[in-house]
């Protein structure tokens, strides 16, 4: 007998093996199955990216997806039955499935020690952290806006990476830096490196430092604060930054002479307080209120809650008018930016398509690039029918003949 030909035909058949799996695409199922990984399957509902060609309704299901694949699925828990969503890599990489009973009560809990603190000193706190500035930038800002109503807090660039400039005046291509001793004591590598970075962008930045901490530029300003909580002089600061501009932009801003701090830290508070609320639900969804769920929801209202926020609250569908119970982030993100809908339903379906058919006239191809609410609005619809289409045949042909593509 011939060993070597037996190993050579045994070699070939472990090649041609080989090859099959490199070509092979192992499906959702089949890991599951190999790895006894059951309860996966049995969590899977159903698959979420827009574009995905549903032509072949089998395309959504378990042995037609890869398992490593970086679509999105919706999974069902087991034990309370709720919905999360995760990317199908993302879900075999977990030993079993977070339930969302229990990030539920985690995000609630988070909603609710928020709401402990309304109407205290704390509150303002809390939204300065979360806005990631400082009451003195919010003082300085406060007066240079006056001047200079397209000045912006919290200005990025692209070329700034993950940071950005505490004030920025357009107009005069000025930024303004407020550094606090705790935050910028061993940051003055960084804070050399964006006055560069600043200065290659044509941008001229103007800081104040607290006392304490070294000048970075020749133009920096120290400022002598009473102490790390009291600002009662900051007005110091403030006019020592109009100087800057009058100086180098030949403007004639007046100075803060009369400054009242008490009068201005309460409107400011307010001003924050009013800035909480733009950035809530109620700032992206006005129109909540009127659908909130007062009830079921107790003392949580929309102005409590963010966009970021994964809890699960209740409210009327303006379209269907079923009060349902919604998670927030998720109908945000898949939706409706622009408009409230808590959940998918045949009405929106058909409000989004009346709407879509009207307006849709307007624009000559299907990337809207417009800023207006009406367009960001036709832009929502598209999106939602567009995903909303993706398990209705009816759907999808209505939509071919207002020329959108799924």
């Amino acid at each position: 007998m011939d060993i070597s030909g037996k190993h050579n035909s045994i070699l070939f058949v472990n090649i041609i093996y080989v090859c099959k799996k490199v070509n092979t695409i192992i499906t959702l199922k089949d890991w599951c199955i190999e790895n006894n990984r059951k309860d996966i399957l049995k969590e899977y509902t159903s698959l979420m990216k827009d574009d995905i060609a549903f032509d072949n309704t089998k395309k959504s299901n378990p042995q037609n997806i890869e398992y490593n694949s970086d679509s999105m699925a919706v999974w069902k828990c087991q034990v309370c039955g709720r919905l999360q969503y995760l990317k199908v890599k993302e879900r075999i990489s977990l030993p079993m499935l977070n339930c969302s009973c229990d990030s539920q009560n985690a995000s609630r809990n988070k909603v609710l020690h928020r709401i402990s603190y309304n109407g205290t000193k704390k509150e303002v706190q809390n939204i300065i952290k979360s806005t990631h500035t400082s009451m003195p930038e919010q003082y300085i800002f406060f007066y240079i806006h006056k001047f200079f109503p397209d000045s912006i807090m919290g200005k990025k660039f692209d070329w700034l990476g993950n940071s950005e400039f505490d004030i920025y005046i357009p107009e005069i291509r000025l930024a303004i830096e407020y550094d606090g001793v705790c935050w910028h004591k061993n940051k003055e590598v960084v804070d050399r490196e964006k006055n560069k970075l600043a200065l290659k962008h044509n941008i001229t930045l103007f800081r104040i430092r607290e006392k304490g901490l070294p000048m970075i530029n020749s133009t920096d300003y120290i400022y002598h604060n009473t102490s790390s909580k009291d600002y009662s002089n900051i007005n110091s600061a403030i006019n020592a930054t109009i100087e800057f501009i009058n100086e180098n932009y030949h403007r004639n801003i007046e100075y803060f002479h009369d400054f009242h701090f008490d009068f201005y830290k309460k409107l400011i508070c307010n001003e924050i307080k009013n800035q909480k609320v733009k950035k809530s639900i109620c700032g992206k969804w006005p129109e909540i209120n009127e659908y909130w769920d007062y009830n079921k929801n107790g003392i949580i209202k929309p102005e409590d809650i963010k966009i970021s926020d994964k809890i699960s609250v209740y409210a009327e569908c303006p379209f269907c008018h079923e009060n349902v119970e919604f998670k927030v982030y998720f109908a945000y993100r898949y939706i409706g930016k622009e408009s409230f809908a808590p959940h998918l339903c045949d009405e929106r379906n058909l409000y989004c398509l009346k709407y879509l058919k009207e307006y849709y006239k307007q624009y000559h191809n299907t990337d809207i690039q417009g800023n207006s609410l009406q367009e960001r609005q036709v832009r929502d619809w598209k999106n939602h029918i567009k995903y909303a289409a993706t398990f209705n045949i009816e759907l999808q042909n209505e939509l071919k003949k207002i020329n959108i593509k799924i």
